[in-house]
């Protein structure tokens, strides 16, 4: 707790004790996203984010999971759009393939990053790592 905390610290948090320290995977889990332009909320709740949602009537984006879980959103920032081109630049999708579409290939970047931050977790975390805005509602 406190002092430095670099990007590749992620696997360093486990669960084991119940002693997750969620202000410093706060911290290292914003060092990891810096680079793609997205930033982490505070940690919340699953069952506060699912009653939050259920309130919007209709919503189907809930979190599957203990309503104990504990939770960040991430959310991009001015110079994502350089982060998805960059994405695309190095895919080079053909003109008429459906990742050419903008929309899925923005879903498309997402989903490369989240799956770098899936392979960053510690296991022991378990943790659940989903594109919501990208999911079939």
């Amino acid at each position: 707790m406190g002092g430095a905390v670099s990007a590749s610290s992620l696997g360093g948090f486990d669960a084991v004790g119940g002693d997750f320290d969620a202000s410093g995977f706060e911290r290292a889990l914003g060092a990891w996203c810096e680079p793609y332009a997205l930033r982490c909320s505070k940690p919340f709740l699953a069952k506060w984010y699912n009653e939050k949602r259920s309130g919007l009537g209709g919503s189907t984006q809930i979190i599957e999971g203990p309503e104990s879980a504990i939770c960040f959103a991430l959310y991009s920032v001015p110079g994502f759009l350089e982060v998805v081109a960059d994405h695309y630049r190095r895919r080079r999708p053909a003109a008429d393939s459906a990742e050419s579409e903008t929309s899925t290939f923005v879903d498309s970047t997402t989903d490369e990053i989240l799956e770098k931050l899936r392979a960053s977790v510690a296991p022991a975390l378990d943790a659940v790592v989903v594109n919501i805005e990208g999911a079939e509602a």
